[in-house]
């Protein structure tokens, strides 16, 4: 597999150069012509064929998706990335000297190991929206499921902010029927700064859990956020109960503890 991402990768920039534009999303003429590119570059290259098993299945699904975003792949690469700089600037450790490529295949919502000579498109927005990217790759199903999804996020230190920011752009909980619940008990201190993005100095002494939901807030303002004080703990379960967790879809672990983590 990691030779047909290479093979896919440099397949890209010549598609693009030739045809001045990148494969339109779940068009199979672009995938046809997308794979023909490839099946050239393998060939031709420099002593042998860089694969004899080429995945033309996974092949045309790269196509079908290569103009999709996804947010936490992004935050992935750009943290990658930031850390490629520290490491040249600083001179202490060596940065990468090759290609790196980061895939999350398996997040897709098919088996693309099984070949298969039509791919199922899925239904996504025609229409500019904020998360047209987003549904290029899963689809407007999915995109509307997430929207309607309920998640309790159990922590808003570095962890939780992450967590937060990663669901405000995706859309997680931002439909009415939706909602994404925060706590955290600690209150912000001068030394979260540095790792925990969602807050400001004009914050420190004010409470985590909602800060982080008023910021998040901003980046998505269809987000309907509840942030809570109050720990999850034995003597927190008549805030908690049953009809609580009955109601979520998930609970996101964003604890700095074991103590905590123990906890159920």
């Amino acid at each position: 597999m990691p030779s047909n991402l290479h093979l896919a990768f440099q397949a890209l920039s010549n598609f693009e150069r030739k045809y001045n534009s990148l494969p339109k999303p779940w068009d199979e003429s672009d995938a046809e012509k997308f794979y023909e590119i490839v099946e050239k570059l393998n060939t031709e290259n420099r002593d042998k064929p860089l694969t004899d098993e080429l995945n033309k299945h996974w092949i045309k699904l790269f196509s079908k998706i290569c103009t999709g975003d996804l947010c936490p792949m992004q935050a992935v690469i750009g943290g990658i990335a930031a850390q490629e700089v520290m490491k040249a600037v600083t001179g202490k450790f060596m940065p990468i000297r090759q290609f790196l490529y980061f895939d999350a295949i398996e997040c897709l919502p098919e088996n693309v190991f099984q070949p298969s000579d039509i791919i199922p498109k899925p239904r996504f927005s025609t229409k500019k929206n904020r998360y047209c990217s987003q549904e290029i790759v899963f689809g407007a199903d999915f995109q509307e499921k997430i929207c309607k999804s309920k998640y309790f996020v159990v922590g808003a230190g570095a962890i939780g902010c992450e967590m937060l920011k990663n669901f405000a752009m995706m859309g997680i909980g931002c439909d009415k029927q939706g909602g994404v619940y925060v706590t955290d008990m600690d209150s912000i201190e001068k030394s979260n700064l540095n790792r925990q993005f969602l807050f400001r100095s004009w914050n420190i002494g004010q409470m985590k859990s909602k800060i982080a939901a008023d910021t998040v807030k901003t980046m998505n303002p269809m987000m309907n956020i509840h942030a809570f004080i109050e720990g999850v703990l034995p003597e927190t379960e008549h805030i908690y109960d049953d009809t609580f967790f009955e109601r979520l879809d998930g609970v996101v672990n964003a604890l700095d503890n074991v103590k905590a983590r123990k906890y159920y």
